[in-house]
């Protein structure tokens, strides 16, 4: 995971209220309804690591992650990470599967505020080599632009 400035004082009173505050914005919806309305955005850095994490990009894994989110309870760390806010490092306590899902909250608009998620990874997961890259990996590369073209569809279906 890309490291940043962590803020070292943080207080659980400030924890809390990310926690409240990501729940206003998708906890009562379902959260196929979540990606459909877009409230939750994924990068494209996203993508790259959900791919390489959990092998696929279909969309019941994008719903299963934002089902994680709507269900994490703990803020590990906040930091700055050259994004213009702070992004919050979140996850469920006593997950099983110990996914930690990096956010940022981001105004779109005058008045509508979205999360963005910045990566996926799992707590006490060994680094990767960072030699590995996606153009090499033409399984991964053929994957990505399927993907691409979906993203493009419904955003061209969101226009009209």
């Amino acid at each position: 995971m890309q490291e940043g400035e962590t803020l070292s004082y943080l207080t659980e009173n400030q924890k809390q209220l990310i926690i409240e505050h990501k729940n206003r914005l998708i906890h009562d919806r379902s959260a196929k309804n979540v990606y459909e309305n877009s409230i939750v955005r994924f990068t494209v850095h996203t993508i790259d690591r959900i791919m390489e994490r959990l092998g696929s990009d279909e969309l019941h894994t994008i719903i299963n992650i934002i089902e994680r989110l709507q269900m994490s309870d703990i803020v590990k760390k906040a930091q700055f990470k050259g994004y213009p806010a702070l992004t919050y490092t979140l996850m469920k306590e006593g997950d099983s599967d110990k996914y930690i899902i990096p956010i940022a909250f981001q105004l779109v608009g005058e008045n509508r505020q979205i999360i963005r998620i910045i990566t996926i990874s799992f707590k006490d997961a060994p680094p990767k080599a960072l030699e590995h890259r996606l153009n090499t990996d033409l399984e991964m590369v053929i994957k990505m632009e399927l993907f691409k073209k979906r993203l493009v569809e419904k955003y061209n279906q969101k226009k009209r």
